[in-house]
């Protein structure tokens, strides 16, 4: 009599199976480059010249000089601009 093994979730990045490796999906790798970028991510309010826009896009970390694509929360203007020079906002002061 052969009994049934439990059925397992989806299995995660790295891990093989029978030699085979599970490795991320595209939109796994972007999150987790993404996520490492300070703290950063697509739809995050930021700090740019002292103004606050949406992060709407990044260029890869292997592009030299890498963009930043923001989205002005009032206009909704849209501009690239250099990410070094994008900062995460403060956070807010606590209420009294």
């Amino acid at each position: 009599m052969v009994e049934a093994t439990p059925a397992r979730g989806p299995r995660r990045s790295g891990e093989s199976v029978r030699g085979i490796v599970n490795t991320p999906s595209r939109d796994d790798a972007l999150t987790m480059v993404l996520r490492t970028s300070a703290d950063m991510n697509i739809g995050d309010l930021v700090l740019y010249d002292g103004t606050l826009y949406v992060l709407r896009g990044v260029e890869p970390m292997s592009v030299d000089e890498r963009q930043a694509e923001l989205e002005d929360t009032v206009t909704g203007e849209r501009l690239r601009v250099p990410y070094a020079e994008v900062e995460e906002p403060p956070p807010p002061a606590p209420r009294v």
